[in-house]
């Protein structure tokens, strides 16, 4: 976080926060009677799967105060998310045969997240 003070009346705020996650993905057991016959530590994906994610938030926050009474805030705040992946998902549990059948998922997606809000914020006895 990072704040600057234009005078005693007035400051700018600015924060920032990356998070990165790279990860084996993972959708844990089907939801089947035959949940409770594998072992808890069974990974049905395959060793290549993955899912990365990169998230930058960012938000700026002005101040000012006109008097005592009367204070202006205005806020910016963006999230940027992006993400990949290439896993192997549970689809279908047959109890004929005791198998599950899979899909590839490939692919990923990004979303940008903005924001903006301005408020006057006063204080009065009525």
């Amino acid at each position: 976080m990072i704040c600057y003070d234009f005078s005693d009346r007035t400051n700018l705020t600015f924060e920032y926060e990356y998070l990165e996650q790279n990860q084996t993905y993972d959708d844990g057991l089907p939801i089947d009677s035959i949940v409770f016959e594998i072992p808890r530590d069974r990974f049905l994906g395959e060793p290549d799967d993955f899912f990365n994610t990169t998230t930058n938030r960012f938000n700026l926050t002005l101040d000012h105060r006109f008097n005592d009474n009367i204070k202006l805030r205005s806020g910016f705040a963006a999230e940027l998310f992006d993400s990949s992946e290439v896993t192997f998902r549970l689809d279908e549990f047959d109890p004929e045969t005791n198998e599950i059948s899979r899909f590839v998922s490939d692919g990923g997606f990004s979303n940008d997240n903005l924001s903006w809000q301005t408020d006057l914020i006063s204080e009065f006895k009525t």
